[in-house]
């Protein structure tokens, strides 16, 4: 399996109270699953992890184990904030999605009418769909994507970015670089760029920041504090120190920013401080067909548009069997679990549920993944599912 820069979605579950260092926790959670953390964490040198876990579409229990930052000897705690990397891109999706209930746009129509530049693979001319956005066959390519990544928060504007890589004369375009040589919608290629388009375009159809449409759309209805884009907007609230693993060490790392900011770089915990729980209550809401509290995010319809595949089936390498908008179906024993993975200098997460029982699990670390590391989260994803 090939572990792309980011890849993975959110949180679930609820326990009250700070926890201490590897493994206390202030509720109930299954003395297997408890053991199954533990030792996956022994054996690939995780220094810290976040924990949810949903049955039935409630929120049971959240837990941290290890440390946010080991040269300080800091633990992790339910509230500590991590980089979710590419279960960023399910809360991309999640605006977007109200938008097509708002009647904004068609699946199926083409984007180019919503832009304000240029955006054709110049080999196949023909319309990119919304959806060839939203399940990465768009024939947008992250080949021509080098350097972007640096500490720290974005410098380059999301809109300088995509004109720069996407139109013809722009500073990182060339032909077979930003674009496959695939016609639209004909190929599964997992695209880091063509998911912050989409999140330009919510921007352009919505005529607000995409910043702005989330936090009122999606994080002040749900109570999802505290959470950003941006550090900045973090302030000084505790961070997991993101660890690298070089030459079979772990080195911590400054966190890190990029342009491409819809695709991967919102930041949150496993459980906020408010009584909502950030990124939790985000996740039950799409284990009960869109609703948490009484509070309506998405139609159930649209859930189950979300999470229909692809025709024809296209199968990536790894963990997805099957790639829906925005979400992917795990290849795992247990049929019909979706989620989402987010790997990125640092951080290595997997989310899912399943829609039929309204189980769920979430897993978030500050460390990078590895081909092994990725695995043994999958064993505890589909254990805590199950």
């Amino acid at each position: 399996m090939v572990i792309s820069r980011r890849s993975l979605l959110a949180g679930f579950a609820l326990c009250l109270g700070a926890l201490a260092a590897f493994g206390d926790k202030e509720a109930d959670l299954p003395s297997g699953i408890d053991h199954q953390i533990r030792s996956l964490m022994v054996k690939n040198n995780v220094p810290g992890l976040g924990f949810g876990y949903i049955r039935g579409g409630r929120i049971t229990c959240v837990a941290a184990f290890g440390l946010a930052d080991r040269a300080a000897r800091r633990p992790m705690t339910p509230d500590t904030v991590f980089n979710l990397a590419s279960v960023s891109k399910v809360v991309t999706g999640t605006a977007l999605m109200q938008l097509w209930e708002a009647g904004s746009f068609d699946l199926d129509a083409p984007i180019q009418p919503h832009l304000d530049f240029t955006v054709v693979n110049p080999r196949h001319p023909g319309p990119i769909s919304f959806r060839d956005l939203f399940t990465h066959t768009s024939s947008i390519s992250d080949q021509n994507y080098r350097g972007f990544i640096r500490p720290g928060d974005p410098t380059i504007p999301l809109r300088d970015f995509l004109v720069g890589y996407l139109s013809p004369g722009g500073r990182w375009y060339t032909p077979d670089g930003s674009f496959t040589d695939q016609k639209p919608g004909a190929r599964f290629l997992y695209s880091n760029v063509g998911i912050s388009l989409a999140g330009y375009l919510a921007e352009r159809m919505s005529n607000q920041s995409l910043k702005t449409l989330a936090t009122e759309k999606i994080f002040d209805p749900l109570g999802m504090a505290p959470v950003g884009w941006t550090l900045a907007a973090l302030g000084s609230v505790p961070m997991a120190t993101p660890y690298n693993q070089v030459d079979g060490k772990l080195i911590p790392i400054a966190p890190i920013g990029y342009p491409d900011w819809p695709a991967g770089l919102l930041r949150t915990s496993t459980r906020a401080i408010t009584t909502l729980r950030a990124i939790t209550t985000l996740i039950v809401a799409y284990a009960n067909g869109g609703e948490f509290l009484g509070r309506r995010i998405l139609r159930n319809r649209t859930i189950k548009t979300m999470i229909t595949p692809i025709a024809p089936p296209l199968l990536p390498q790894g963990h997805i069997c099957a790639q829906g908008l925005f979400w992917e179906e795990f290849q795992i024993s247990r049929p019909r679990i979706f989620g989402k993975s987010g790997t990125d200098s640092g951080a290595h997460n997997l989310v899912a549920f399943d829609p039929q029982t309204s189980n769920g699990a979430v897993v978030l670390t500050n460390r990078s993944a590895n081909t092994t590391f990725n695995h043994a989260l999958l064993n505890l994803i589909e254990i805590a599912v199950a």
